[in-house]
């Protein structure tokens, strides 16, 4: 038997001019295509008669010698039984399908938030990296700052004192040579 693909679900219909549809979502269908047109084993459906009434996606089981109800292909048991164990594997194979392209997703993503991760945890460290090279520039800079702002007052006191009681003393010992000096 020649294979039908017919989707995921095996609930499809078909339109007025005898093309399988198979319901996607929200009223919408997707077109299966045929292979029974092109199969040895399963004869093209007749064309509609405009006469005849419409009957959509009808499945009238009959007996043999009883007439059919309306136009169409006549399908024997084991067909019938066929064609349902397709569907029914096209069903399971989109299944596996499915099931192998998320499992590939899956990975696939898993895979880039692992490279996402080590690139952020690399950022991370340079960052921090750098934030300490700046605070410890920064911290040191501000106590270079400090010392050439800080007078450092016990320092300059000790040398203005100092350096004042000397001056005073030669002071004084000039001022009386040069008194005894002209005193003579």
């Amino acid at each position: 038997m020649a294979s039908l693909t017919a989707g995921c679900t095996p609930g499809f219909s078909f339109n007025r001019q005898g093309i399988a549809m198979q319901p996607v979502a929200g009223g919408v269908y997707l077109n299966i295509p045929q292979v029974a047109a092109s199969s040895d084993n399963i004869p093209a459906p007749p064309p509609a008669d405009p006469s005849e009434p419409d009957v959509g996606s009808t499945i009238a089981p009959i007996k043999m010698g009883q007439t059919a109800p309306f136009s169409g292909v006549l399908f024997s048991s084991k067909a019938t039984a066929e064609v349902i164990a397709e569907l029914k594997n096209k069903e399971e194979e989109c299944k596996l399908l499915v099931g192998k392209r998320v499992a590939e997703c899956e990975v696939s993503a898993k895979l880039e938030l692992q490279k996402l991760q080590v690139e952020l945890d690399a950022q991370k460290k340079s960052s921090g990296l750098k934030i300490k090279n700046r605070d410890d520039t920064i911290a040191f800079m501000d106590k270079r700052l400090e010392k050439l702002n800080d007078p450092n007052t016990k320092l300059w006191f000790a040398l203005g004192s100092g350096g004042g009681f000397i001056l005073g003393a030669v002071l004084t010992v000039v001022i009386a040579h040069a008194v005894t000096e002209t005193v003579k």
